[in-house]
């Protein structure tokens, strides 16, 4: 199976030029991993998008996500019943005129993209800088997936522009918050610690299994603290999480090194909920 695209449910068309999620970012996107036709963490992303979409002020924004989840993995079974790769779909509020203001009553565009592969074995642990650009304060949106990412464009670029792998990527003040890929989690003992999202970064799907379910049944304490340079510097550990790598080890950031992968290695096998589809997908 080659790459696919569906804009509205028609294969290979193109989004106007009128759309408002291509002209303002108004809209939001989930990233899925598909193994023989299920999505992983089906609810997570669902609720995921739901947020985004209340955010922006969308109509019915939980019922609209589920459709929109959907509609893009009915297309995708359509072609593949058992598809294996990463699915993105693009929910905008679809054209309209110029300006700001959001009128009532404009259809959605959905658009969704697949690019088949099996999982890929684990890649080796990322080197990482400090990104010269820190996110910006905006608790309004409370880690909602929107579609303006501006800031990890800029902070991933530096990265490899650098010989990096990824960009550590923190507040004005100097708090660490996420990769520019992923959520960060650091391991001091048997306590992993994430920074908190509440006003700038992403909530991944998979940082949410991790504190949820996996990091207790793996035998783990879990919190959700600010991160620090100095905290960092006692951590045993560190790691990136997504939903298309899953996990990956961190060996460094700056000149802090993590020597061990103990948790990454205990948490890989379980980071994508392969059962979390339930009746919902028909």
């Amino acid at each position: 199976m080659t790459e696919r695209s569906w804009v509205d449910g028609v294969e290979g068309a193109e989004v106007p030029i009128d759309d408002r999620g291509f002209n303002l970012a108004d809209g939001a996107f989930e990233t899925m991993r598909v193994k023989a036709g299920l999505p992983a963490c089906f609810s997570l992303h669902r609720a995921r998008l739901a947020a985004g979409l209340s955010c922006l002020g969308f109509d019915s924004p939980a019922k609209t996500a589920e459709k929109a989840l959907l509609d893009a993995l009915e297309w995708l079974r359509a072609i593949d019943w058992e598809a294996s790769g990463v699915l993105r779909l693009t929910l905008t509020r679809g054209s309209g005129p110029r300006g700001y203001r959001a009128l009532s009553g404009l259809p959605t565009r959905l658009v969704s993209r697949f690019v088949p592969g099996e999982i890929e074995p684990p890649l080796a642990p990322a080197r990482m800088g400090i990104a010269p650009i820190c996110y910006a304060s905006q608790p309004f949106f409370h880690g909602a997936k929107l579609l303006a990412r501006a800031e990890q464009v800029v902070a991933t670029s530096w990265a490899h522009q650098h010989g990096y792998d990824d960009a550590l990527m923190s507040s004005a003040e100097g708090r660490w918050v996420s990769a520019g890929s992923g959520n960060l989690f650091l391991r001091l003992g048997t306590r992993l610690m994430t920074p908190p999202v509440d006003d700038m970064g992403i909530a991944g799907t998979r940082r949410e299994l991790i504190l949820s379910t996996l990091a207790t049944s793996a035998g783990y304490e879990v919190a959700v603290e600010p991160c620090t340079e100095e905290i960092a510097r006692g951590a045993d550990e560190a790691f990136l999480c997504n939903a298309v790598v899953g996990i990956r080890s961190i060996q460094s950031v700056a000149d802090i090194g993590f020597a061990s992968t103990a948790a990454a290695e205990r948490l890989r096998p379980l980071i994508h909920d392969w059962n979390d589809c339930g009746a919902t997908l028909r």
